[in-house]
């Protein structure tokens, strides 16, 4: 191929890109609407009424109730802008964006410095397992059934999780979100919205409030 051809197809992907990428104001215009449906149960957000309140309430008592240390606090401010942005783009595109896993990896590490050598590593290795466990799944479930489940962000974000929960955390976490899943599609239904098989159902938005709702309140004893 000439020099050309290989600059003109470069141009072409180039536009295929600007066209399918929506522009930064036209996502941030997006994510407030969703947001603010989501707080009134309208439209496409309606599904997501529960994990927007839950935020916006924990947040409340964490800040309430929170840690006195100044650095902590920031780093758990900075998970909280987080988890919030992820649940909302990934609603809105079903994709966890990387930059945020790498908001709230920065974040745990600032939390973690409180805490003693030991501490530390099981909350790495939980990280390594929670990434590893839905990364299998995910596999499974694909080999399975010929359909993609979980994504690669998911695991990332439960991955995030065991950095920041340890690994007494995980299983309140997991269970929370499959619990708030389960309340989303149960609204989405009585909406009218496909069945499961036919629709995708991000998991991102239970993911990151079961790991907040875990940080905030601790993990449930009974499990």
């Amino acid at each position: 191929m000439s020099g050309v051809g290989i600059v003109n197809g470069m141009k072409e992907i180039a536009a295929a890109m600007l066209v399918a990428a929506p522009s930064r104001r036209r996502r941030r215009r997006r994510l407030i609407a969703l947001f603010l449906d989501g707080l009134r149960a309208r439209g496409e957000g309606a599904s997501l009424v529960h994990v927007l309140w839950l935020f916006l309430a924990s947040l409340a008592f964490v800040v309430v109730k929170g840690p006195h240390d100044a650095l902590q606090l920031t780093a758990l401010l900075a998970l909280f802008a987080s988890l919030m942005a992820t649940s909302l783009f990934d609603a809105a595109y079903l994709i966890v964006p990387d930059r945020q896993i790498g908001v709230m990896l920065a974040s745990a590490a600032l939390f973690l410095t409180r805490f003693d050598g030991a501490e530390i590593l099981a909350h790495i290795a939980a990280a390594a397992a929670a990434w590893g466990l839905l990364t299998l799944v995910s596999f499974a479930y694909e080999r399975r059934t010929g359909r993609s489940g979980l994504g690669a962000g998911d695991a990332k974000l439960f991955g995030a999780a065991g950095l920041w929960l340890g690994p007494a955390g995980l299983p309140s976490c997991l269970l929370a979100a499959v619990a708030s899943a389960l309340v989303s599609a149960a609204i989405e239904r009585k909406a009218g919205a496909p069945a499961a098989h036919e629709h995708v159902l991000p998991f991102g938005p239970h993911l990151a409030l079961g790991l907040w709702l875990t940080l905030a309140f601790g993990p449930l004893d009974w499990i």
